[in-house]
């Protein structure tokens, strides 16, 4: 597949030859991996593929991406305000309230419902 690095973006073709073998590019769009149809230049974060066009891909084709690494877990930084009875309310977007009202907040890491 040709890809060009153009300012961080890349030109993919829908179908290419390397070294004897027909690729064909996939796109992720909606949650799923598509055939590209045209040529074009790749946004920002998007994910795609290609795979020798002699594979049978289909609707139920599932793949399995792994580092090889292990996940040791996941911890959230802890602040002052987190455990104390007087910690602030924040809003869904992470803005403190300091009066908070009927809603759902963020208080001490966790989501508070006001009735």
């Amino acid at each position: 597949m040709t890809i060009r690095e153009a300012d961080t973006l890349f030109y993919v073709e829908p179908t290419e030859t390397i070294d004897g073998t027909a690729l064909t590019t996939y796109g992720l769009r909606d949650g799923k991996f598509r055939k590209y149809t045209r040529a074009g230049i790749l946004s920002y974060n998007k994910a795609f593929m290609a795979l020798p066009a002699s594979w049978q891909v289909s609707a139920k084709t599932a793949f399995l991406f792994s580092d090889g690494g292990e996940a040791t877990g996941i911890a959230l930084p802890q602040t002052e305000e987190q455990g104390r009875d007087d910690a602030p309310y924040y809003n869904l977007d992470g803005v403190r309230v300091e009066h908070p009202q009927k809603g759902v907040y963020i208080r001490n890491g966790k989501k508070v419902v006001i009735k």
